[in-house]
């Protein structure tokens, strides 16, 4: 039996893709009879795990004390902090992605601490917070052998820049690959995305490249997977999107007009269901466009009220990042079966080499409302498509987080 102990920001419920992801993986870690524990910013619970709270960045906490006052002084002093703020994220830029060594700090002293109390054996850092991998490269040094370190980027770290002007992401670029090699030197194992598996190549020299592990995004569950024929016959069709629409992520304007064309031409009644949250500009752009589907936003809701409205979707939609970076979301929409609409964002969209896996999906890479033919293309995938569901287990075995679970327990 081993002890795992992750480091991360937060675990369910919460809007972070790295928790919920994690949460999945420590529930087949508990499965196999492993003990695990969590060293987080959040104050959950979980059955099973024994949770130990840090504080979050300094000044994390202060937007928080600060934002919210609407005082002259308190504005004076939010001005002035982010301003400082931003001073310190150019001297650390050599250290991107560790924002606050004063995080660092925290995450080391309590993993000692339960590393020579509780006898962990396996130190996990899942990257985001970037504090995390320095956190381990630290334990590394003091404890060798006694524990086994992975490096486990589900995000930011990846990216190689930090978010901020174009001076900052192409001066944290090259520093961010130093210090994930470095970093990586301390790691007996780095856990590879597949989707990413290229990058980690070109990222990291050689020497280190016995070190990688490749996996999928471990969101995969087959239990979720519906009855085929589960949608009833009836005179109305729910799409569903589980996620946040932010222009500046995903522009769903193409998907929009998709779903118009649908409601347009279909003799049924078409219902966008949303659960999570969108930006003025979408909601301005749903409240005045000529629409003639019904927009339901549900708001930001917890896993089992989210999945389900997944279970009482008709078909998924979906918008690809315009980023390299895969959304874990597609991963819940294959669990469960289900046609699925997608607009391309971007040429590489890292979404493609999944839903072209599927018989199941449809891919939208232009505005569908100039050309008929396509719009016909989609009016028969839905016509056929509604309560057909293709199990995905087997198709996408790395995605599911057994897969990630084994790779943590081997030695």
């Amino acid at each position: 039996m081993k002890h795992f102990l992750f480091l991360l920001d937060e675990l369910p419920p919460t809007r972070s893709a790295n928790g919920v992801c994690v949460d999945k993986v420590i529930n087949e870690l508990l499965a196999a009879g492993d003990k695990v524990s969590v060293v987080c910013w959040g104050e959950q619970t979980k059955e099973g795990v024994e949770v130990y709270r840090i504080p979050r960045k300094p000044f994390d906490r202060f937007v928080q004390k600060y934002q919210i006052k609407t005082d002259p002084f308190s504005k004076l002093i939010f001005l002035l902090g982010r301003v400082y703020n931003r001073i310190a994220h150019v001297v650390l830029l050599p250290w991107w992605p560790c924002e606050s060594f004063a995080e660092v700090k925290q995450f080391v002293k309590k993993a000692n601490e339960l590393i020579e109390t509780k006898g962990v054996t396996d130190v996990v850092a899942v990257s985001y917070p970037g504090e995390t991998l320095v956190a381990i490269k630290r334990l590394k040094k003091k404890h060798g052998d006694k524990i086994t370190t992975v490096m486990y980027p589900l995000d930011v770290t990846l990216s190689g820049t930090r978010h901020g002007s174009a001076i900052e992401k192409k001066i944290s670029k090259p520093f961010n690959r130093k210090f994930m090699i470095n970093c990586g030197k301390y790691s007996n194992k780095i856990i590879a995305l597949e989707n990413d598996r290229d990058k980690y190549y070109g990222i990291f020299p050689q020497s280190l490249h016995s070190k990688f592990r490749v996996a999928g995004i471990p969101m995969l569950r087959a239990e979720l997977c519906c009855p085929d024929g589960a949608t009833k016959d009836r005179d109305e069709i729910r799409l569903t999107f589980a996620g946040n629409l932010f222009t500046s992520v995903r522009d769903p304007s193409v998907l929009f007009d998709a779903i118009d064309q649908l409601a347009r031409r279909l003799d049924k009644k078409v219902f966008f269901d949303l659960y999570g949250k969108c930006d003025e500009a979408i909601e301005k752009k749903l409240k005045d466009g000529d629409y003639k589907f019904e927009f339901v936003n549900h708001g930001w809701v917890t896993e089992p009220q989210m999945n389900k409205g997944l279970a009482e979707a008709d078909i998924f939609v979906n918008v690809g990042n315009n980023s390299s970076l895969i959304p874990s979301k597609l991963f819940v929409y294959l669990s469960f079966g289900k046609p699925i609409i997608h607009q391309c964002i971007v040429d590489r969209d890292a979404c493609l080499p999944y839903l072209e896996k599927c018989q199941n999906s449809f891919i939208i890479r232009e505005n569908i409302v100039q050309d008929s033919e396509h719009v016909d293309e989609l009016i028969d995938f839905v016509n056929r498509s509604l309560g057909k569901v293709q199990n995905t287990a087997d198709l996408f075995e790395s995605c599911t987080p057994a897969y990630t679970a084994q790779i943590l327990r081997d030695n």
